[in-house]
């Protein structure tokens, strides 16, 4: 008798183990099938776009057996329907079980190919305005805690920019004409190589290997930087700096101090700048760009 009772619990032990494998099949199958993937991508884009009030829209997504997303034509639209953000590809590479454990979601790489990032000034608030990507923070940490009251912690091993456009345009400021226009400016050509990248709670770090791209006003080249980059609410810090920019190389550290990263939308009456440079080579008509007295020098600093 005990021997037929432990026979039929192994076998029902062998069928949950066996109906939990054909589930985890069907799917794995299912999510490669596209209408099932649009299904998912118009569930999370309603969802996130309701719950923030950024209208974030994907044209397609292929998810390739857990262990690789593929997102194309991602776009995010400000409360303004400002096009904040569009990516044609982003491809990110993980293994399932580093995304599952809790005390650090670990990704492999994340490869952002064509993306346009315009940055500009949106409501805060009746009286004030803010950047309108840090707004899309403050209300996506805002979910994230109404979600969960646990300390979020992502870390990604590789991150590389290809061909990238940055667009800052300060609506409530003039333009300035006889130099570089900190209010309104593009950078075009933007390429980067990024290691190490951690996020927690309110700060983000990275190592950065490489970053360069073009600014077409001054026609000046960002011939390449490398630094060890964090940013939070009260910093935003370059460590072991190396920036090759025009004729120019500006090297070591530079902080910038702040009592929130709204504040960054006024950088040049509320964000405070420390500087430790050496081996720090400037060309006069870097400078000329940003002072006009430095227009018909030719000299070296």
């Amino acid at each position: 008798m005990a021997q037929v009772i432990k026979k039929r619990f192994v076998k029902v032990i062998l069928w949950v183990l066996l109906s939990f494998f054909l589930l985890l099949a069907l799917l794995a199958g299912l999510i490669q099938i596209p209408y099932v993937q649009n299904r998912i991508v118009g569930y999370l884009s309603e969802y996130y776009s309701e719950q923030t009030g950024f209208a974030i829209s994907l044209d397609h997504i292929n998810i390739d057996w857990f262990d690789q997303v593929k997102v194309e034509g991602l776009r995010i639209d400000d409360p303004l329907q400002n096009e904040m953000v569009h990516a044609r590809e982003v491809l990110i590479d993980f293994s399932i079980s580093s995304l599952i454990d809790k005390s650090n979601r670990n990704i492999d790489e994340i490869i952002i190919d064509s993306a346009r990032v315009y940055l500009t000034k949106v409501p805060y608030n009746d009286t004030t305005t803010t950047l309108n990507i840090t707004e899309f923070a403050r209300r996506v940490k805002a979910l994230i805690r109404r979600q969960s009251n646990t300390r979020k912690y992502l870390s990604v091993d590789n991150v590389a920019l290809n061909n990238a456009r940055f667009v800052y345009n300060n609506q409530e400021q003039d333009s300035i004409t006889n130099r570089f226009d900190y209010f309104h400016f593009t950078i075009d050509d933007i390429d980067g190589r990024f290691e190490n990248l951690q996020s927690m709670s309110d700060t983000l770090a990275m190592d950065v290997k490489m970053l360069r791209g073009f600014q077409p006003d001054m026609d000046m080249e960002i011939r390449d930087m490398q630094s060890f980059f964090r940013v939070s609410q009260a910093a935003m810090e370059f460590y072991g700096l190396d920036l090759k920019v025009g004729n120019s190389r500006i090297r070591d550290t530079v902080r910038f101090t702040y009592n929130n990263t709204a504040e960054l939308s006024e950088f040049n009456t509320k964000v405070s700048i420390a500087a430790h440079l050496e081996n720090t080579v400037i060309y006069s008509h870097d400078l000329g760009h940003f002072a006009s007295f430095f227009s018909g020098v030719n000299d070296y600093y």
